[in-house]
């Protein structure tokens, strides 16, 4: 899951860096992926991350 965290944190995807993508692997797992592409609004189920920032992250 280290490769998936990395990924995320490289500033592929706008508004999540390290610190972020950590938490959001730490809290999906193996689904990370899955729930970014297909149901990104559960991001707001990690805590720190509002709807503000899932709305960001959905926006690209």
């Amino acid at each position: 899951m280290l490769g998936i965290e990395r990924y995320l944190g490289d500033g592929q995807i706008p508004g999540i860096g390290p610190g972020l993508a950590k938490k959001i692997v730490a809290y999906f797992e193996e689904q990370t992926l899955s729930v970014i592409e297909n149901q990104v609004e559960r991001l707001i189920e990690v805590p720190g991350i509002g709807k503000k920032k899932a709305d960001q992250i959905q926006a690209v």
